[in-house]
């Protein structure tokens, strides 16, 4: 008889310790993260690869940067989240190579050069502030 009652609450104390398990401590469900933070921003990304290297072009891909991201921070963070390679001249601040395409390797004066929304710019990377929808565009062409 003692050994019933023994197993028994054994049986008890297992059921009650899974049902507390399986109910999380009656702590309450962490909320969500708020959607559409005031500090992130979309942009779309794209890079325009010369076409001997290769490579496909990558069109329009959509990418949260926090606000007042420059257009070289927020190609150094896309670069960084693709495991694309991205060498930056940190002396002018300037892009020499993305996804192994430097500088000069398919044309002595072919360099990349970014654009905004299809325009051409003439500000170094780091001091151009992308904007929500912004187009970011890079492109290999002659300097």
């Amino acid at each position: 008889m003692k050994k019933r009652i023994t197993a028994f609450i054994l049986i008890a104390v297992m059921a009650v310790t899974c049902c507390v398990l399986a109910t999380g401590c009656g702590r309450e469900k962490a909320e969500e993260p708020a959607r559409g933070d005031e500090n992130t921003i979309t942009i779309l990304i794209s890079i325009d690869y010369p076409k001997k290297s290769g490579k496909p072009t990558l069109k329009n891909i959509k990418f949260n940067v926090e606000k007042d991201s420059t257009v070289l921070q927020a190609t150094e963070l896309y670069a960084n989240v693709s495991e694309i390679d991205c060498l930056v001249n940190t002396s002018t601040n300037e892009i020499t190579s993305i996804d192994t395409v430097g500088n000069g390797d398919y044309g002595k004066h072919n360099v990349w050069m970014y654009r905004i929304n299809d325009g051409s710019v003439k500000t170094d990377a780091s001091a151009t502030v992308v904007k929500d929808g912004d187009s970011l565009t890079w492109v290999y062409e002659k300097k």
